[in-house]
């Protein structure tokens, strides 16, 4: 798994968009990439793009962890924000994730299909769009 994050400043969020097969080191080194850049400020919403990406191999085990560490890392992620995952298939698995996570971190989380459907709903109701 690989990522790119894009800090637009059209855009009142971050992107980023994930490649390959899924993992919770892939996910450790996105998160840990995220939150030490020098334009990320707690409280951003974020915009996670995994359709050119593939869930495939996620256990259910793996999807636990990967809940664990954006819980331990909820105060540098922040409160207030949003998080827009965008995906293809697997919702059952994204879906478990949200239920695990969604409750003890201090953003909201909802996930889509579409691209566009995701940025509108990030730009409608991020905290910075009204900044």
């Amino acid at each position: 798994m690989h990522s790119e994050i894009t800090f637009d400043e059209n855009e009142s969020f971050v992107s980023i968009r994930t490649f390959g097969e899924l993992s919770v080191e892939g996910f450790q080194h996105f998160l840990a990439e995220l939150i030490t850049h020098s334009k990320w400020k707690a409280g951003m919403s974020v915009l996670v793009d995994h359709r050119a990406a593939s869930l495939a191999g996620l256990t259910v085990n793996d999807i636990q962890l990967i809940s664990l560490l954006v819980k331990q890392l909820k105060d540098n992620l922040g409160s207030g924000g949003r998080c827009a995952i965008v995906l293809s298939d697997e919702f059952t698995k994204v879906a478990m994730w949200k239920v695990m996570t969604a409750s003890e971190v201090g953003f909201e989380i909802e996930f889509y299909d579409s691209i566009e459907e995701a940025r509108r709903w990030l730009s409608e109701s991020s905290p910075t769009a009204d900044a």
